[in-house]
């Protein structure tokens, strides 16, 4: 089931908006409103493509949250790269069960749960490609 978040912005892509609003967390100064461009997201997602070479069929997994750049980015790769999507909650650990997909973005706090679990660390090898980004990776 996709969610709510996930099917605006979808209907807003296909639509042909050209920008898009995202609220920042405020971690490092007040939230405030960002402005994603669409042709700046598909550009990212072109260089992206040119590295790890998508192919026809795959799924990509989705486990992060779409209210941030991270998550809507897996979102626009998908659809700049004409590919599967599959979407679930984020979760800390989101590998504790198999999901049967090709590619996948992570957040380090996510990576650092999934290595510390020897299945998720299993189903973590069935990826043809890992995407890390976001914050510093845990020292613990």
């Amino acid at each position: 089931m996709i969610s709510l978040a996930a099917q605006e912005f979808s209907e807003a892509w296909d639509r042909g908006e050209e920008h898009f609003y995202i609220q920042s967390s405020g971690s490092t100064s007040a939230p405030k409103t960002i402005e994603l461009k669409r042709e700046w997201m598909e550009w990212s997602a072109r260089q992206t493509a040119q590295y790890i070479q998508p192919q026809k069929g795959e799924t990509v997994f989705c486990c992060l949250p779409l209210n941030k750049v991270g998550g809507l980015m897996v979102l626009v790769r998908s659809k700049v790269w004409d590919l599967n999507l599959m979407l679930i909650e984020p979760l800390g650990n989101p590998l504790i069960n198999f999901v049967d997909a090709d590619i996948v973005s992570l957040t380090p706090y996510q990576m650092h749960q999934i290595i510390g679990n020897e299945v998720s660390k299993k189903n973590l090898l069935r990826f043809r490609e890992v995407l890390i980004g976001g914050s510093e990776i845990p020292s613990t």
